[in-house]
């Protein structure tokens, strides 16, 4: 846990003195998302599924970013890295990838998407986007729009793989974790509870 921390803290510049889990997060996020203004179609970008396939270079190449490759954090990351993962008859479950074992993989996950954050950034910029670990929206809007298969390679290029999918004003909402997203008629996005959705009111 207190790598997990450490790496928090390089992330987001500090750490609260509780709620410190990636997922504390979540609310800030739901928010964030809520404050994109008025959007004509909204992306999600699922790269979760990525998690379990992300390549030790590419998590490494994210540490050093921050602490060096010299650092004691470094070769932390990088021993946990080379832990070997078994199922229960003995077989090696783990080439290349990730070890799964908790916390420090969605800390470690989200500081290398932090590279994603910089090639969006780079490719568009003004479009506004909120990322949660490995769940991307993107707001789009008549004058500004994504090339959403011009992403996809971009993903793709990172070695990671996601799924990519859309809505527009008044359509069905996109699922997000504990939550729906929808856009209403007018085009703002809200955050619903799913017990509280119904499908002809959108707020």
């Amino acid at each position: 846990m207190a790598l997990s921390i450490h790496f928090y803290r390089l992330t987001y510049g500090y750490v609260p003195k509780e709620n410190y889990r990636l997922l504390d997060r979540l609310g800030l996020f739901y928010s964030g998302i809520q404050n994109m203004g008025k959007v004509s179609r909204l992306y999600q970008i699922n790269m979760d599924p990525s998690l379990q396939l992300i390549p030790e270079s590419l998590v490494l190449d994210g540490v050093k970013s921050f602490v060096g490759a010299d650092s004691v954090c470094y070769k932390l990351v990088s021993s946990f890295l080379n832990l070997e993962t078994f199922d229960e008859d003995g077989r090696k479950i783990c080439f290349g990838c990730m070890p799964i074992v908790g916390e420090i993989n969605r800390v470690l996950f989200n500081l290398t998407l932090m590279e994603f954050d910089r090639q969006f950034s780079h490719k568009y910029p003004g479009i506004a986007f909120e990322r949660f670990i490995g769940m991307v929206f993107i707001a789009c809007t008549d004058d500004l729009r994504i090339d959403e298969y011009q992403v996809f390679d971009m993903i793709q290029d990172l070695g990671l793989s996601c799924s990519i999918e859309y809505k527009e004003p008044g359509l069905e909402p996109l699922y997000c974790r504990n939550r729906m997203v929808a856009l209403d008629y007018e085009g703002k996005v809200v955050v619903y509870n799913p017990t509280d959705y119904y499908p002809t009111d959108y707020g």
